[in-house]
């Protein structure tokens, strides 16, 4: 059940997906009298609805509903005629959803397409539905494949809810160009037959990109290895040879930039984060993905020898961390550089016996039941409890009347969930969307709704769209900061609904992330917390006057370090994550680092501590930082409070998914890897076991005991049908775990996960 659409006023019958806000044209062909092209509505809304008739369905496109409108009881389409279309009260567009209307997808001018044909028109003339340039690629990929699956429905007569993409190819429209010959028509179809013949997985290289590649070729050669080259065939889901005895290469056309090919092959990718990098030295091999083309694919290399490999990623791993950087690495980093290596390989952990003891509890108890239900725990009936402030009335949320109260914006785009916060003492969880705060419940039985904060304002009446949140004094109240105002944050008395204090910093000091000044100060009540800038870190006291920092517990660095995220620990330890994806660890606020991390070169967007502080877990776009900061041969020894030598640094590792899933990702979601905030597990008594995150619609959980044994697949993946905003783990437990799509809120058990598959990864629900 969609809680956050019912509650948010979404379609009142039977609707499969909506895109919240585009233009519709009406563009006619270069041969119409009647000139060509005119725009029918400037916002309007899409959505594809049921039909009363079995596997019929119907796009209905409406003006975007402002505050105080009422949505019309419209009428459906029931005729079997795919040329019907009706105008209702001049505010609904609805076409009957058939093969021959050619539904078609096209990016133009920073904006996603939807086309298809008017049939009551002139031959040529098509509708065009315009996404605003803030709707997300994949709900657009998401929306066109279930228009595929409608097609599918009433051409057979059949449920689609586990047919497979390749029965969905008959309704994609191929593309032709509009002046294009027979005589060209033939050629090239017979060379995609030839393509099809030769089992190539990539595109033919066209005259611009040769001449492009050609100046890149010419570029300095500065590493030269042979190998064997191997292409991935998801087919058959191995690395099938394309290139035997292979001249590897690292080229670099100018400063900075630098491109992997591989001699007398198409094969050449630009180094930088989308590369994937794993190395198997097992095997002797190196792996990485290829996203550049509309054909993503994995590529292996496999070496003569171990040494072979470990002197090409040393190379690599110097020359993409040049690319992230943009600068030299100097020979003096050149311990940064065995930290970054080893980042990339399996973990060497010093584990004690109470480790090793609870590294063999039962399997069962961690992972994957085949036989478990797929489903997520959603509520489905939650008595509505009046709560002072913004509810009076106390009806059933189930029986929800969308006529008897004012219809919200579904115009506007920040109106999709922004941020999720699961609550420590109250057993709440709580969703920011645009100007509304959802309020969820977890009971034995799943998620339910519990009550809504609506019309979000400052003290001085201005609308608040909370981007960051924190639970504060027992999860009583929350600290709220509006992306359009970084230097002021906002303290909301969650029982009453509104905002009671507004606290405006320096005017030089724009907040990056604020937490807690330990795990779990809230369940204390206590009143300070910390916060970083780019440039400083301190703590808070909102009992001070002005400003509200504690002098004694504020530092200014001199050299920007560009700090992006905190978080800490149960004793008050303190990580800061920044934009060089460096790391520094302290024992308190207002001193300088004990123990600084290189960065690996992508920014750090979020970090998260365990309990007691041995392992950190950072969040970059592609992939996530694990860090055992456990010191080898001194059990009282710590890095947040000693400092060490260079050479003495915590042992990384760099969680990615494998190169293979990557392209499958690429392929279903048309983007690569963007992962939200990784959360561990959590609670008062619990240790870290399970690590959660998201990419897209994927939801991506590691296991802990996994990778401290050097598993090569500790990894499962769930995926859901639009974009996962945000995730984290029900307070106390690593079975369940919590999350907020862009128009849903839920709970899933994490046995519900699967292997990474093609068909898992592939695999959507209707």
């Amino acid at each position: 059940m969609n809680i956050i659409k019912k509650f948010f006023g979404s379609s009142p019958r039977d609707e499969l997906i909506m895109i919240p806000l585009g233009k519709l044209f009406l563009v006619r062909s270069i041969q119409s009298p009647k000139g060509e092209s005119e725009c029918l509505y400037n916002d309007v809304v899409a959505s594809i609805r049921r039909t009363s008739l079995l596997h019929n369905y119907q796009l209905v496109l409406n003006k975007a509903y402002e505050e105080g409108n009422d949505l019309s009881d419209d009428e459906e389409l029931t005729g079997n005629d795919y040329s019907e279309l009706e105008d209702v009260n001049n505010e609904e567009w609805s076409f009957l959803i058939d093969q021959n209307l050619q539904f078609d997808e096209l990016y133009e001018d920073n904006s996603w397409q939807i086309t298809w044909n008017d049939l009551n028109g002139d031959p040529g003339d098509k509708f065009h539905f315009i996404c605003d340039e803030s709707v997300d690629e994949t709900l657009v990929d998401q929306f066109m494949q279930t228009l595929y699956k409608c097609q599918y429905e009433r051409k057979y007569k059949k449920d689609s809810s586990t047919v497979s993409l390749d029965s969905l190819k008959e309704f994609i429209v191929k593309h032709e160009t509009a002046f294009e010959s027979n005589d060209a028509k033939g050629a090239s179809e017979n060379q995609e037959k030839d393509e099809d013949d030769e089992e190539e997985f990539h595109d033919v290289i066209d005259d611009d990109e040769e001449f492009f590649n050609s100046q890149i070729l010419k570029g300095n050669e500065l590493y030269t290895v042979t190998g064997d080259l191997r292409l991935y065939d998801p087919n058959d889901s191995v690395f099938k040879l394309k290139a035997a005895d292979a001249i590897v290469r690292i080229v670099s056309p100018k400063a900075f930039t630098y491109y992997l090919n591989v001699k007398n092959t198409d094969l050449l990718i630009k180094i930088d984060s989308d590369l994937n990098p794993v190395f198997n030295f097992e095997h002797n091999s190196f792996i990485f993905s290829d996203l550049s083309s509309s054909k993503p694919a994995s590529w292996l290399i496999k070496f003569r020898s171990y040494d072979d490999l470990s002197q090409f990623q040393s190379q690599l791993m110097k020359y993409l961390w040049e690319t992230l950087n943009q600068s030299e690495w100097l020979p003096k980093q050149n311990a940064d550089k065995d930290y970054m290596i080893e980042a990339f390989q399996a973990m060497d952990i010093d584990s004690s016996e109470e480790d090793e003891k609870d590294e063999e509890r039962d399997e069962s108890e961690e992972y994957e039941s085949e036989d478990e239900s797929d489903t997520d725990k959603a509520g489905t009936s939650i008595r509505r409890r009046e709560v002072k402030g913004f509810s009076d009335d106390d009806q059933d949320y189930n029986d929800y009347d969308p006529s008897l109260k004012k219809q919200p914006k579904r115009a506007n785009l920040h109106n999709i969930n922004k941020e999720l916060k699961v609550g420590i003492k109250n057993d709440r969880s709580y969703v920011s969307r645009g100007d509304k705060l959802g309020v969820f419940k977890t009971t034995d039985d799943g998620l339910q709704f519990y009550t809504a904060i609506e019309n979000l304002k400052t003290i001085k009446g201005k609308e608040l769209a909370p981007q960051k949140m924190m639970l504060h004094e027992g999860d009583r109240t929350m600290i709220i900061q509006d992306p359009t105002q970084q230097d002021t944050l906002y303290k909301m008395d969650l029982e009453y609904g509104k905002v009671v204090e507004e606290w405006r910093g320096r005017e030089d000091l724009d907040l990056e992330d604020f937490g807690p000044t330990t795990k779990y100060a809230t369940i204390s009540g206590e009143p300070t917390f910390l916060g970083v800038s780019e440039e400083s870190m301190f703590k808070l006291d909102p009992r001070l006057s002005g400003d509200k920092l504690v002098k004694s517990e504020f530092n200014v660095y001199r050299k920007n370090p560009k700090f992006t995220a905190l978080a800490t620990t149960e004793n008050g330890y303190v990580a800061v994550g920044s934009a060089t994806g460096e790391i520094r660890l302290y024992n308190r606020v207002g001193i300088n680092a004990k123990t600084q991390l290189p960065g690996l070169g992508e920014s750090i967007i979020g970090i998260d501590l365990s309990n007691d502080g041995r392992w950190i877990l950072a969040t970059c776009k592609t992939y996530l930082l694990l860090v055992d900061t456990k010191v080898k041969g001194d059990n009282s020894g710590s890095y947040y409070t000693k400092s060490y030598g260079k050479d003495n640094k915590p042992h990384p590792k760099i969680l990615q998914l494998a190169p293979e899933h990557v392209a499958f990702i690429k392929m279903q979601t048309g983007t690569g890897l963007s992962f939200t905030k990784a959360h561990f597990n959590n609670g008062l008594d619990s240790k870290a076991q399970t690590i959660v995150s998201s990419t897209g619609p994927y939801l991506v959980s590691w296991s802990l005991r996994k990778l401290q044994k050097g598993d090569s697949h500790p990894y499962l993946i769930k995926k859901y049908d639009s974009k996962v905003i945000a995730d984290n783990f029900k307070f106390g437990t690593d079975k369940d775990i919590i999350l907020a799509t862009t128009d849903d809120v839920t709970m899933v058990n994490k046995k519900s996960f699967k292997k990474p598959t093609k068909d898992s990864i592939v695999s959507t629900a209707f």
